[in-house]
């Protein structure tokens, strides 16, 4: 993580990455899946899809290889233009998924961190706005956890050994959380590495 942090702020003309980008090769270069899934809004990214659109618009951008999320500039490349973006070491060519296999691993990320809405001041309320107008935030009204609701029992016996997944989530106006199944190998540096602050649950 802190590899990753150096990364951006050595380097000033690559794009500023977000929490998700550093998170997401933080753990997919941990995990090694030869196949990585990210779900991602499509609103805002494609022009046939806005934020008044009812409906899921989330769509999965499929990674491969660790040139694909070896760095957060290669996340954040990869939504900008909403296909990976790494290349073949020595070559120009992009990275190609592998071929069916039983022997493959997968591991899917999910993003609810952008659900949560900015910070409410009372003093920029709209005076014209009416009650119902204004953002659930208000009046008092705090985040403390945007908690995805799940059932590890269930997940842990229909999941395939092959497979871990990471659900972030926001944790109040700053800090985020995570969800995450993974090998024992992953959760052991994960615990060892400092990065958790807290934890909520473990099954």
């Amino acid at each position: 993580m802190a590899n990753a942090f150096n990364f951006q702020m050595e380097n000033s003309q690559n794009p500023t990455q977000s929490t998700n980008d550093i998170i997401v090769s933080w753990f997919w270069s941990l995990v090694k899946p030869h196949v990585g899934l990210m779900a991602v809004n499509m609103r805002g990214r494609v022009d046939i899809v806005s934020e008044h659109h009812a409906g899921n618009y989330h769509n999965p951008i499929p990674y491969t290889d660790r040139e694909d999320y070896k760095s957060p500039l290669m996340i954040r490349e990869s939504l900008a233009t909403c296909r990976r973006a790494g290349r073949v070491p020595g070559s120009n060519m992009r990275t190609e998924l592998p071929l069916p296999s039983p022997d493959l691993t997968f591991s899917i990320v999910s993003n609810w961190a952008s659900f949560r809405p900015p910070a409410f001041k009372e003093e920029e309320e709209d005076k014209e706005h009416n009650e119902s107008n204004l953002p659930w935030n208000s009046n008092g009204v705090n985040l403390i956890r945007h908690l995805p609701i799940m059932f590890p029992a269930r997940l842990t016996k229909t999941m395939p050994k092959r497979m871990s997944f990471l659900v972030i989530f926001s944790c109040g106006n700053e800090d985020i959380g995570c969800v995450l199944m993974a090998p024992q190998r992953v959760i052991d540096e994960i615990d060892t590495c400092g990065i958790v602050q807290e934890m909520i649950a473990k099954f």
